[in-house]
């Protein structure tokens, strides 16, 4: 499974690179290495997985510029393939662990691209006759923390607002159809966080 993911990243990775770049600064002499880490209590780096980005220059010296090149592209990179890597890490790592992209051109020391927080949202499941706000579904798990439930406008407004108008903090109007958020006042608060539920892994800033 590691191994699958990495080669992934490496593709998305060696996809997101144009032509030119690749030969900005000359031919080829020195690399540009991306790698995503996690930072462990002890900060000491342990490798999620890690690959070349194919960018090469043809001076023999490594200028900063080079160094801030190298360091943008893998940031990008990094920002390109966030989703794959918060669930590679969320698969081997505890929530609120320290992930990081850092670059390296040929053997300079590694500098860092992004710091993300890993965040492990557990779903949470709504009460019968209730939606979730993220799937839609009917008693469904949900992400954020909302459920809700419709009640059709008899008769229809002739010029209803546009969908997704907030009614205050009530809900939200959405075709011929009022949408309310659940309550602790109307019985449509979700149940706690249920770790057999599906979960959804996200990188937080810090």
């Amino acid at each position: 499974m590691m191994q699958k993911l990495s080669f992934l990243l490496a593709v998305l990775a060696a996809a997101s690179i144009a032509p030119e770049s690749a030969i900005a600064h000359g031919s080829k002499h020195k690399t540009c290495f991306c790698r995503v880490d996690h930072v462990n209590s002890n900060f000491q780096f342990t490798n999620i997985t890690s690959y070349a980005t194919g960018l090469e220059w043809h001076k023999l010296i490594v200028t900063p510029a080079d160094k801030g090149d190298c360091r943008n592209l893998c940031g990008s990179i990094f920002d390109q393939n966030e989703s794959a890597v918060a669930n590679l890490a969320c698969a081997s790592y505890p929530d609120g662990s320290d992930i990081r992209a850092t670059s390296q051109v040929a053997a300079t020391t590694a500098q860092q691209a992004r710091r993300k927080k890993l965040n492990i949202v557990f779903g949470r499941y709504c009460p019968v006759g209730w939606m979730s706000n993220t799937t839609n579904v009917l008693a469904g798990h949900t992400h954020d923390g909302l459920c809700k439930r419709e009640f059709k406008i008899t008769p229809p407004l002739p010029n209803p607002p546009p969908n997704g108008t907030p009614i205050g903090t009530w809900g939200f109007f959405w075709g011929d159809s009022l949408v309310e958020y659940g309550t602790a006042q109307n019985g449509g608060l979700p149940g706690p966080a249920n770790p057999n539920a599906p979960k959804l892994c996200k990188l937080d800033p810090w």
